[in-house]
């Protein structure tokens, strides 16, 4: 099956946010995202829970992922955080996200069969307005493997923490026909494919709503 194409030329520049970075991700989400089926697999079970360091609520709506300079074709990713009936915006909620870099690696020093160590990742806290950005390059898929290029994502605050569907992309050759008519399943189910246009200065940008679902409560 034919690999994406994929931009090395192009270097990500997006002037006027700031940079996030939020070190190495925590061993014990490791483990849940090898349980989830992240090493390869490109999908997670929504029962699977996972760690994510406290957002400090200085923590903005609007993150640039990638150092200046990082090859790769930007892209942009934005949405609103909804509450589980699908219209009140959702305040104070974490998205935390990571990928691949423009040949696929997660990071330079990443161990053949070893747990994801992403260099590109980052954590978005939503406003009132529930709204949400990042700012990244787009993905490359893994190398010689055949799964789709995605970025992981995971949600928590309002009383819920679980790992949602990948986003995927439209365009990219190596998703089947199968895998396009699979994608209406719940969060956590396995992959949403996001439609990406290309504007006048070649940033990529693509729009993902997310509904939260029900905190699980205690009797």
């Amino acid at each position: 099956m034919r690999m994406p194409t994929a931009s090395y030329r192009g270097r990500a520049r997006f002037p006027g946010l700031h940079n996030d970075s939020i070190g190495s991700l925590p061993a014990l989400l490791i483990a849940v995202a090898l349980a989830g089926g992240y090493c390869g697999a490109g999908s997670a079970r929504a029962q699977d829970e996972f760690r994510l360091l406290d957002s400090p609520a200085a923590t903005p709506a609007k993150i640039v992922i990638p150092p200046e300079g990082e090859p790769g074709e930007p892209l942009v990713i934005s949405g609103t955080i909804y509450q589980p009936d699908g219209r009140t915006p959702a305040a104070g909620v974490t998205l935390y996200v990571f990928h691949t870099d423009a040949k696929g690696v997660y990071s330079p020093d990443q161990e053949e069969g070893k747990p994801p160590k992403p260099r590109l990742q980052g954590r978005v806290r939503t406003g009132a307005d529930g709204r949400y950005e990042f700012r990244t390059i787009r993905p490359a898929a893994y190398p010689g493997g055949d799964t789709p290029a995605h970025i992981h994502a995971g949600v928590s605050g309002r009383g819920v923490r679980y790992w949602i569907n990948d986003y995927w992309f439209a365009d990219d050759p190596l998703i089947t026909p199968k895998q396009r008519k699979r994608v209406d399943g719940p969060e956590g189910s396995g992959k949403v494919i996001v439609t990406l246009r290309r504007d006048d200065k070649g940033v990529w940008r693509g729009t993902r709503d997310i509904t939260l679902k029900k905190a699980e409560t205690t009797p």
